[in-house]
């Protein structure tokens, strides 16, 4: 609890003292631009894309909060993704 108040009060000062590299990227510099047409190529041809994800659910919830291991007889839930895309 000491450890987190401390890095709270260290947030807050660090946002005080220099609030404008707090919000670098808030002039829209395009940083943050994902899946626009930026993000394609320019240059004639196709494109193809492989895409692959992973998921590892090795802890119950219900809701918002934690639920125990006794309520779910999948005790580990690994699921896998994979797209092709073009």
């Amino acid at each position: 609890m000491n450890s987190q108040i401390k890095k709270v009060g260290i947030g807050l000062v660090a946002g005080v003292l220099a609030p404008g590299a707090a919000l670098a990227c808030a002039c829209g510099c395009g940083v943050f631009d994902v899946g626009t047409s930026s993000m394609f190529p320019a240059d004639a041809g196709g494109m193809v894309f492989l895409n692959y994800d992973f998921q590892n659910q090795n802890h119950n919830w219900s809701g918002n909060a934690s639920a125990p291991n006794a309520n779910n007889g999948d005790k580990q839930i690994e699921t896998h993704f994979v797209t092709l895309g073009r």
